[in-house]
């Protein structure tokens, strides 16, 4: 299924102010709409952008001349995602408590974990890939009558399914990110309010949980981009707020829309790309992110 969409022009403001060296370069366009509950924005190797709509149950990919195509239906729930090596879509399937790899050209679906120490995990949110084939995810619990795990976490799982918890008890895990020399995780407790930061000693090791930066309202989603700034979502501000790598606030992207995950993409990586409820915006950026 192909679907056309119209591209209408809104006005972008930073706290009144470009952020520089950041941006937005230009004003924010609504690349997609008719949506329900836009989450998982992550570039395609081709450009496009896939993202998941959890409550109607898809994955889509959204090409760069506006077309929206279905990846995946009935997806359980699939909420982040990330795309790997192969070019399979890597996803939180929340509704089973699992993470899980989706062939965009068939829609074929295999496991790639989905149990700790013999249990089913909590809510699978959001992941992070590493450059060795494994990934990082947050597990919280938004909904359940029980919590499976008995704790909300953070889990590794390497390039041949097994999974290790690196952090438990945080309160309300949600959006993840690498640091552009992939030695820093961060994770958004949305619960505490708060940026967490773990340094990375290898794969699947962690260690100095910290705070990074705290935020004003619980933060959602979150983006780091080729210099190391991190972005952090506000929904209840319908904002994004950006900090530099040492954890200091640069400035606040305002948003015609409250935000739930952020991406960079495009075809040169300087559009970051916003789920916003029922709509994709996209605002062009001086910046790129990781990889361009």
């Amino acid at each position: 299924m192909t679907t056309q969409f119209l591209t209408l022009i809104i006005a972008v403001g930073a706290d009144g102010q470009a952020i520089p060296g950041v941006g937005p370069a230009g004003d924010i366009r609504e690349a997609a709409s008719g949506l329900v509950f836009t989450e998982g924005p992550v570039a395609g190797p081709d450009g496009s952008l896939y993202f998941s709509d959890p409550p109607r149950q898809m994955i889509y990919q959204l090409l760069a001349d506006g077309t929206r195509q279905t990846i995946l239906q009935r997806s359980r729930l699939c909420n982040g995602l990330a795309v790997n090596a192969e070019g399979k879509i890597i996803a939180c399937q929340g509704g089973l408590g699992k993470i899980v790899s989706i062939d965009p050209s068939t829609a074929n679906l295999t496991v790639v974990a989905e149990t700790y120490q013999g249990t089913r995990f909590n809510q699978p949110n959001d992941l992070v890939l590493d450059k060795v084939g494994g990934l990082y995810f947050t597990d919280p619990v938004y909904g359940l009558p029980n919590m499976p795990q008995k704790t909300m976490g953070l889990y590794y799982v390497d390039s041949k399914g097994n999974a290790k918890r690196l952090a438990e008890g945080l309160d309300l895990p949600n959006g993840i990110g690498l640091s552009p020399d992939g030695k820093t995780l961060y994770v958004v407790t949305m619960g505490a309010k708060e940026v967490m930061a773990f340094t990375i000693g290898s794969p699947g090791k962690v260690s100095n949980g910290r705070t990074f930066c705290m935020t004003q309202t619980g933060g959602d989603g979150m983006t780091v981009d080729g210099k190391g700034n991190v972005y952090v979502t506000q929904p209840d501000l319908s904002a994004i707020d950006v900090f530099d790598p040492a954890g200091e606030k640069l400035g606040r992207l305002t948003l015609p829309g409250k935000p739930a995950n952020c991406a960079f993409g495009g075809k040169d990586g300087k559009t970051l790309f916003v789920t916003a409820r029922r709509v994709i915006l996209a605002i062009p950026m001086e910046v790129s992110g990781i990889g361009w």
